[in-house]
């Protein structure tokens, strides 16, 4: 057998981030109903939070979404023709 001299590099990362495209902030509160929806670009809306996750529609009914900075979370309840109806569950 003989020994192989190359040399190997094994990076972690952390996975895909999501980011939040919305250029306002949006208060939430507790089972709050909150639409989400896939944007490439920054968006002005205070109802709907845009993300740049164009997998959105492909999420499944019941998973919860965390947003980090903020510490809330949102469960999924539906989806919809443009993205997901969620409610905030923290």
């Amino acid at each position: 057998m003989k020994l192989d001299n190359s040399k190997t590099i094994m990076m972690e990362t952390r996975g895909a981030d999501i980011r939040v495209k919305n250029v306002v902030n949006i208060k939430v509160k507790d089972k709050q109903k909150l639409e989400m929806e896939y944007s490439e670009y920054a968006q002005e809306h205070e109802k709907k939070v845009f993300i740049d996750a164009p997998f959105i529609r492909d999420l499944k009914v019941g998973q919860q979404i965390k947003f980090q900075q903020s510490g809330v979370v949102v469960k999924i309840k539906q989806i919809t023709e443009t993205g997901v109806m969620t409610e905030v569950v923290t």
